[in-house]
């Protein structure tokens, strides 16, 4: 299999003991601020090694509160999203640990949605709404309060603005994730460097991370990325 089909390429292994990061910088007024906006969807590839764990863990943390995809302190995967009032939806089952899954929060301007290994889960939340505007920097791994740092694997993250991605978008987001859909993609971290400080947004936009702590940074893994897809049974 080629290489850029993911074979022995990275992903991410974050500690909280280290609390490791991704730090994105601060955003605002560039596109990857969702403030104003109601449509959107984040997406991410990861593998945690808690669940219920009492600690809620963040794996993409927008703004000061305005859009974050999670995991709750009781153990489900939650997208969330503030415009003034906390917003969110859950996964059904609690999240199965040591195991990689794909999630996506989507946002139509209607509606807010959870999708595991692209099954959408059955409670979304009906709103029509905008992001709030309350401005800080983003985070892979944590939020700009350096708390609640993710446990586990992270693979890949991408952020949508202005558009949502449906059942069969996100499906062949899944099996084609070294070429997914690139309308209103602002956000792309492969997370494939496998050695380094720095981690390529290579959506176009330049929202390049940096490692951190810089003395004790996450630690790339090698991973199958194509065998990845089998294992959430796609």
């Amino acid at each position: 299999m080629p290489p850029n089909l993911g074979f022995n390429n990275y992903g991410v292994n974050f500690n909280p003991i280290n609390s490791n990061r991704i730090d994105l910088g601060l955003n605002t007024a560039a596109a990857l601020d969702l403030t104003g906006f109601n449509v959107f969807t984040i997406e991410a590839m990861i593998n945690s090694r808690v669940a219920n764990d009492g600690v809620w863990r963040n794996v993409l943390h927008l703004g000061n509160y305005e859009v974050i995809l999670r995991k709750t302190a009781t153990g489900f995967l939650q997208i969330f999203f503030s415009d003034g009032v906390e917003r969110s939806t859950l996964q059904d089952v609690l999240l199965t640990t040591d195991t990689p899954i794909h999630v996506a929060g989507v946002y139509t301007g209607t509606e807010l949605s959870l999708w595991i290994n692209c099954v959408k889960q059955s409670t979304p939340l009906a709103i029509a709404s905008n992001v709030r505007n309350n401005p800080q920097r983003d985070y892979v791994g944590t939020e700009a309060a350096l708390t609640n740092f993710w446990d586990g694997l992270i693979y890949w993250v991408r952020v949508y603005r202005g558009s949502y991605l449906n059942e069969s978008q996100l499906l062949y987001n899944m099996l084609n994730y070294h070429n997914p859909i690139r309308t209103n993609l602002v956000l792309w971290l492969t997370l494939e460097e496998g050695s380094g400080l720095t981690t390529q947004d290579i959506s176009g936009y330049g929202f390049n991370g940096a490692f951190q702590p810089a003395a004790t940074p996450p630690t790339w893994v090698k991973t199958e990325k194509w065998a990845l897809r089998a294992k959430v049974g796609l």
